[in-house]
């Protein structure tokens, strides 16, 4: 797969607008980052994501204090929400990472067809290069009452980090694929890949995973 190429900023330093407790995000590219904090956008309860693509360029997609984080408008097996981290001023060192913390529930599934086919969230793969005691530019979901993430996490150059987390997802179409330098999981409850083949994914022969490679590791 090619390195994205996110286009022209869509937004740029993107502030929500709340409307009866909830702000909506159309698929496009956010220049300089999103912040979705309920402590400091008061009333901004839930968070919806409209079906498509979204360029995160120069910056973190950061979602703190939220009740509610969907796709209220996704069809399971037709439609979905990807989240590129990326960059569009040359500098690699401006891509960013994904933090999800201190929110109720978190369901997001990545499209079963298109460029990014099966993809939840997928970090450019000229991102600056992490070490297992990186805090930046990592994929990181912590304290988090439930959480259904369906498709694939890709974050090749930085590290994944699960904490205190619970997910309770239907076990027959289910389907979290977990792809980072390092993987760190903390006090996290279950994992499913039987749904995989929704998104073209196969898991046959994979049980668990055991084995450290070359610079890479999970703990």
């Amino acid at each position: 797969m090619a390195n994205p190429s996110a286009g022209s900023c869509t937004y740029t330093n993107f502030v929500p607008t709340v409307s009866n407790g909830g702000a909506t995000l159309s698929p496009g590219t956010y220049c300089g980052g999103v912040t979705l904090d309920g402590n400091v956008t008061h009333g901004m309860n839930n968070v919806d994501f409209l079906p498509g693509t979204y360029y995160i360029a120069n910056g973190d997609l950061y979602v703190d204090h939220v009740n509610n984080v969907t796709c209220q408008t996704c069809v399971d097996g037709t439609t979905g929400v990807t989240i590129i981290l990326t960059q569009t001023t040359g500098n690699n060192s401006d891509i960013g990472g994904l933090f999800i913390a201190s929110d109720n529930n978190v369901t997001l599934s990545a499209p079963p067809s298109g460029t990014y086919k099966g993809i939840l969230a997928y970090q450019d793969r000229r991102a600056t290069t992490g070490t297992m005691a990186s805090t930046a530019k990592i994929f990181s979901v912590s304290s988090l009452n439930n959480a259904k993430l369906s498709g694939a996490i890709y974050f090749p150059s930085n590290k994944i980090v699960l904490s205190n987390l619970n997910t309770q997802i239907n076990t027959n179409t289910a389907c979290t694929v977990w792809i980072g330098r390092y993987i760190n999981f903390s006090n996290y409850n279950n994992n499913y890949v039987a749904g995989c083949g929704t998104f073209g994914t196969s898991t046959a022969g994979v049980t668990t995973t055991t084995t450290t490679t070359k610079g890479k590791v999970m703990e």
